[in-house]
Parts: structure tokens; C-alpha cells; sequence
């Protein structure tokens, strides 16, 4: 059995929360403030996120995910929620269809 260092799904990992980090460094944490006081959410933060193919990230690709795992995708909303929980619980929500796109009836999907 290969271990998960040598499989090289580590190195992306590490790629994958290296660039949540990043991302939440600069795009989020100028910015958090701003929202809260304003109570607006972060729909441009979103956006950008949905860009770079985080929400819905474990779905399939035939549905446009990439197909991450769940542990993978659960470090990339902890990275983001370091800074603002709201963004990773907007990034997070639309993976709850993964049920539905993997057991579902092929009219659900």
C-alpha cells in the first residue's frame, strides 16, 4: 500500500492549502472588517473563490468539481474560516449536493 506521502496527493495538498492560505491573506482578511461592520456578505470574496473552483470542489468533474476529497476539502474550509467562518460556510454549502450527484436518481442530479 502506498502512503499518502508517496501517492503525492500530500504535495497537492499542501499545494491546495498553501493557496487557501494565500487566498485568505489576501483577499479575505483586508476586507473581514469592512463586511462585518457593514453586515454585507462577501459575494466578490465568494466569487473569487468559485473562480479558483473551491465551491463544490468534491463533486465529480462531469458535474465541475475536482473531485477532492473529503479531508482535503475539509482543510481548505478550516484555511478559509481561519479568517471568516462566512466564507468557508459559503464555500462549503454547495457541496451537501455531492450526495445528491452520487446517490441520487439521475433526475436529481
Amino acid at each position: 500500500m502506498t502512503g499518502l506521502a508517496e501517492s503525492g496527493l500530500e504535495t497537492e495538498r499542501r499545494a491546495l492549502l498553501g493557496a487557501a492560505r494565500t487566498f485568505a491573506e489576501r483577499e479575505i482578511a483586508p476586507y473581514v472588517a469592512d463586511y462585518d461592520r457593514e453586515e454585507r456578505f462577501p459575494v466578490e470574496i465568494v466569487r473569487k473563490a468559485a473562480d479558483l473552483g473551491w465551491i463544490g470542489a468534491v463533486l465529480p468533474e462531469a458535474y465541475g468539481g475536482q473531485e477532492l476529497d473529503w479531508t482535503t476539502f475539509a482543510l481548505l474550509i478550516e484555511e478559509l474560516s481561519r479568517v471568516c467562518h462566512i466564507v468557508g460556510l459559503a464555500i462549503s454549502m454547495p457541496s451537501v449536493s455531492r450526495v445528491s450527484v452520487s446517490s441520487g436518481r439521475p433526475a436529481m442530479r
